[in-house]
């Protein structure tokens, strides 16, 4: 059974996913953007397994929704750490001297 607040949730990540889409050039520009690109792409599968367990396959699904939210969990993690933490305000400093 689909709940409608699921469906909610998948239409708004498809929307955050054209916003991405169509700035992506922008966002290529950010520190390690492709563990952020990787991190929202695994939440994005999350919904859509969410959404899906409601027809089929729903104990399958369930558990591979999880995995990918863990996996978007760890990438978001390792993305602020890059960003965030010692190493990549160095890094940051570094690439935003030529302004």
């Amino acid at each position: 059974m689909i709940q409608e607040n699921e469906l909610i949730t998948l239409l708004l990540w498809v929307g955050l996913l054209i916003f991405i889409l169509t700035g992506r050039s922008r966002l290529k520009r950010l520190l390690s953007s492709e563990i952020l690109i990787m991190g929202f792409c695994a939440f994005l599968a999350g919904r859509i397994l969410t959404v899906l367990e409601g027809f089929f396959w729903g104990d399958l699904l369930n558990f591979l929704e999880h995995g990918f939210n863990a996996v978007g969990s760890v990438s978001l993690l390792v993305w602020c750490l890059r960003v965030f933490g010692k190493r990549g305000a160095r890094q940051r400093d570094e690439s935003c001297s030529h302004f």
